[in-house]
């Protein structure tokens, strides 16, 4: 190892105020082994591994594929702080429900133990047959996927497996030296990403159906959701449980808040223990991030530029552009696809151009903060950040490594 500056750390900690300690950037995707046949039945959620909780905080459980085997909640820690633990309950219930949904890798069985989720994963193997019927929450979050690739210049694109694949294997969360796929390879595998336009001519979504027009040379689709899945369901819990008082946690890539205002701490990226600013999240509001504390790698051709998990769909690779990018905004599925398509864009009046365009379409909040190095050596960090974002970093806590901040 070369360059050992650059070990990033990543943590979550929870104490008994309300104030959660936030990766900046740690995002995951959608993960596990694939299951091609389907034993026999075992009801959903017998025997599964028990869940640890306090008083207020319910880590949700994993969730029983048909396989047998154990899925973390959308492949991720998830958390619920409230009192209310029937109400913890009935969120965990509906979370479960949208993880059975939205995963490209697993066969889940029905609540009632009747038949097979129709997820994503079948829609996947049955794309090439021209039509499938679903449950409407993931046609309808396929549909908003399109407009919001649409809206972001195709820096969101739910068309990126066949590239990401290449990429396996390679991202660590320790500061590891590796090298790119042939760029051949990712050459090829680009051409079988859609673009938005090709998206929109190609596929059409109604009400429960999806129906597919296979694209010029007959390749085959292959979405994925996992830039997009949590904060479309952590939407759907905040408008479903508007009354109730929560934060919601998604792999503390996304969290919303319900009730009342929650302290949340976006960790340094150089710091193990220290957040680098923290924010006061109001109810009704949403949090996300991406960055590249979790899962990236050193170039090993130059031992300083660093590889994410958060590839550009327009080139194939990620840019070293930023340490993370936070959104802050009233639509939880709107800052998650936000955090990730901000994250390749590097010029300013592009950056300002999408957010405007994002705000005018769904007619929300919606604030950012980009997170740059300012020098690797010293440990700091510059901000970026909207005028509207300002507003939510609490006043009372110094941020760590901090040596600019300036408007975007």
């Amino acid at each position: 190892m070369r360059r050992m500056t650059f070990f990033r750390f990543s943590f979550l900690t929870l104490t008994l105020i309300p104030v959660f300690v936030l990766p900046a950037g740690c995002r995951s995707r959608s993960g596990g082994s694939s299951q091609t046949s389907a034993p026999k039945h075992s009801t959903p959620g017998a025997d599964a591994p028990q869940a640890a909780a306090s008083q207020d905080t319910r880590i949700c459980a994993s969730v029983q594929a048909v396989s047998g085997e154990y899925i973390p909640l959308f492949h991720t820690n998830v958390f619920i702080k409230t009192q209310d633990q029937q109400l913890a309950d009935r969120i965990e219930s509906r979370l479960v429900q949208y993880h059975k949904l939205f995963d490209r890798h697993h066969y889940y069985y029905e609540d009632d133990g009747q038949g097979t989720v129709k997820n994503l994963r079948i829609l996947n193997e049955y794309a090439a047959a021209g039509s499938a019927a679903v449950q409407q929450p993931l046609t309808d979050c396929i549909r908003q996927s399109l407009q919001l690739m649409k809206l972001t210049d195709n820096t969101f694109n739910i068309f990126l497996a066949p590239v990401t694949a290449l990429y396996a294997g390679k991202f660590s969360p320790f500061p590891v030296q590796n090298t790119d796929p042939d760029p051949d390879l990712i050459a090829q595998a680009l051409r079988r990403v859609l673009t938005p336009e090709q998206a929109a001519s190609c596929i059409t979504v109604q009400d429960d159906t999806i129906s597919f027009t296979l694209p010029a040379g007959g390749l085959t689709y292959d979405i994925d959701l996992g830039g997009i899945a949590k904060g479309y369901a952590a939407r759907q819990i905040q408008k479903e449980f508007l009354n109730g008082t929560f934060m919601l946690s998604l792999g503390s890539s996304t969290i919303i808040a319900s009730g009342k205002s929650y302290r949340i701490g976006v960790a340094s990226s150089y710091y193990k223990t220290l957040a680098l600013i923290q924010l006061d999240l109001p109810s009704g509001m949403s949090l996300s991030t991406s960055g590249t504390s979790n899962s990236y790698y050193i170039l090993a051709d130059d031992g300083t530029t660093i590889r994410s998990h958060i590839l550009d769909p327009k080139t194939g690779y990620s840019h070293d552009y930023y340490w993370s990018v936070i959104l802050i905004g009233d639509n939880a599925m709107v800052t998650d696809a936000l955090s990730t398509a901000l994250f390749n864009i590097q010029d300013e009046h592009d950056l300002r151009r999408i957010l405007d365009a994002v705000r005018e379409s769904y007619g929300c909040t919606l604030e950012a903060c980009l997170v740059k190095d300012a020098s690797r050596q010293d440990k700091t960090v510059s901000l970026l950040m909207t005028p509207g974002f300002e507003p939510y970093i609490r006043k009372d806590y110094k941020g760590i490594g901090i040596v600019s901040k300036a408007l975007l």
